[in-house]
């Protein structure tokens, strides 16, 4: 089957120019309307609610969420809020991908490739996902929400099932990040799923896993959250396809919001499995979501220099808490680029999508679990079965000890055939 591209209904025609996108969230809203509503009658309603209040619709979320996202100005919030049919007006936020770009470098092909073959980066050795052979997470579909995926990428394209826009760059979800916060950047999008899924010249964690490109994030790493409830909505009405999802993004500290969260709870009880990076700010986990949140897999960062545990550390970087399931490499991690080549890419968002890729093979494995919500006591053995003891690294400032990622178990293992 070829590469499904899938059009979305608002964002792409309603883009801003490309200098001004996601630069601010002024006059935008998400509104919820009342949990009773059929999700059936959805779409009709939040037209007919738009023309009523003349609002500029955004998106209609009608799986993870009943409601939508529109331009709605302030001399007519008063009148909605008093609408009997809608429940909440939450005013739209602007999110990050999580890359702590002074370790963002290039890294030659030349040396990239292996004297047999693909070069094992790093994170790869260290979650021992290079001793894996059977087990390459075939049949398992993972969603990467974040600034896209370049679709022509020699280690990526034949993984990818299928690609959407939420945020009117480019209609395909290709990847066309160049800056985050100003730094230059090779395509966050891209890393994340080449960790996830590379084959070719850069290994990943399961060279079979599907991909799904959401682009949610811009070209500067940034993204409304209005988008990235599409991107949520889009992926439960996909829940028999899609197993999991990748959050390498989070607001602003201390910011949150309850459509954001009620939008991932609902498509967690869908069955979807979501894993959220920790944050890059080096302070309390609690303070970032949707890393906060009890329903994901949160992954904290640690750095590792030679793909063995003997000089493993506790990230500088990297967020912390009791909130952190699990920690995996996020520091130095070699994946594929935006720009057709390779890179080296540091941040919680790298360690995440390791979980994300051996989640991936432990379903291959066992099949998907019947709750995938993270404090959920399946959920709670598939981080077991996928991690080695609580360990209290080097430098990790405070004193909850967090699993080491580990996607060489007994858990994961298939016979080959």
């Amino acid at each position: 089957m070829g590469l499904l591209i899938i059009s979305s209904l608002f964002g792409a025609s309603r883009a801003e120019p490309r200098s001004q996108s996601h630069s601010s969230a002024r006059d935008q809203y998400i509104v919820q309307f009342a949990d009773e509503l059929v999700a059936s009658r959805v779409p009709d309603l939040a037209r007919e609610v738009a023309a009523q209040h003349g609002l500029t619709l955004r998106h209609i979320y009608s799986h993870a969420l009943k409601g939508f996202s529109a331009t709605i100005p302030l001399t007519k919030l008063s009148q909605l809020r008093s609408d009997p049919r809608i429940k909440l007006i939450e005013p739209d936020q602007i999110a990050r991908a999580f890359a702590d770009l002074r370790n963002s470098r290039n890294y030659a092909r030349s040396s990239a490739r292996g004297p047999s073959g693909p070069i094992a980066p790093t994170g790869i050795r260290r979650i021992k996902a290079d001793l894996n052979r059977a087990n390459t997470g075939k049949g398992v579909a993972v969603a990467v929400l974040d600034t896209g995926i370049m679709l022509n990428h020699r280690d990526l394209k034949d993984n990818i099932a299928g690609a959407i826009d939420f945020t009117g760059e480019n209609n395909t979800g290709d990847d066309n990040n160049d800056r985050i916060n100003g730094a230059p950047v090779r395509g966050h999008g891209t890393h994340v799923a080449g960790v996830i899924a590379g084959r070719g010249e850069v290994m990943g964690v399961g060279p079979e896993i599907k991909l799904y490109s959401v682009k949610v994030l811009g070209w500067n790493g940034a993204g409304f959250i209005s988008d990235i409830i599409a991107g949520i909505d889009f992926i439960t009405e996909r829940a028999g396809q899609i197993a999991i999802a990748n959050l390498s993004f989070g607001l602003p500290s201390n910011r949150r919001s309850s459509a954001l969260r009620a939008a991932i709870q609902n498509s967690i009880r869908a069955g979807i499995i979501y894993v959220a990076a920790a944050g890059n700010d080096h302070q309390p986990c609690s303070a970032v979501a949707p890393a906060c949140f009890d329903e994901v897999i949160t992954v904290s960062a640690f750095a590792d220099d030679d793909g063995t545990p003997d000089m493993d550390r506790f990230a500088s970087f990297s967020n912390y808490g009791m909130e952190i399931d699990i920690a995996a490499p996020g520091v130095d991690i070699l994946s594929t680029s935006n720009d057709g080549a390779s890179s080296l890419l540091s941040g919680t968002s790298l360690a995440a999508s390791h979980v994300s890729g051996t989640v991936a093979l432990w379903i291959a494995k066992n099949g998907r679990p019947n709750r995938a919500s993270a404090d959920s006591p399946e959920m709670q053995r598939i981080i077991k079965d996928i991690s080695t003891a609580a360990e209290q690294l080097p430098g990790d400032p405070d004193s909850f000890a967090e699993p080491l990622l580990c996607a060489n178990k007994a858990a994961l293992q298939m016979t080959a055939h």
